[in-house]
């Protein structure tokens, strides 16, 4: 009968085994990374559209207003500031 040497056909499943457990584990923690980073890139995605939306809706309202002030003399954004002036002063 032969012995099994140190190092044998056990102790090499063993340290496979360990080695596709760390192989697993770092796929694991680089798929938890992939995901964030979706997820951080759709969050900047939605920020960038929500800013652009804000600033063509203000470059609509204050070209709208222009050419309404043109036209009849009245304009709108003077009736929001003076709005905004009396509700702030009202507060206080």
């Amino acid at each position: 009968m032969t012995d099994a040497p140190e190092g044998g056909k056990v102790s090499r499943i063993a340290a496979h085994t360990q080695g596709l457990f760390a192989d697993l584990r770092e796929w694991i923690d680089l798929r938890v990374d992939l995901a964030i980073l979706e997820v951080e890139e759709r969050l900047d995605a939605f920020k960038n559209d929500l800013a652009l939306g804000i600033t063509l809706a203000l470059f609509a309202f204050f070209a709208s207003d222009t050419v309404l002030s043109i036209v009849t003399g009245f304009a709108v954004w003077e009736t929001v500031v003076t709005a905004v002036s009396t509700a702030v002063l009202a507060l206080f």
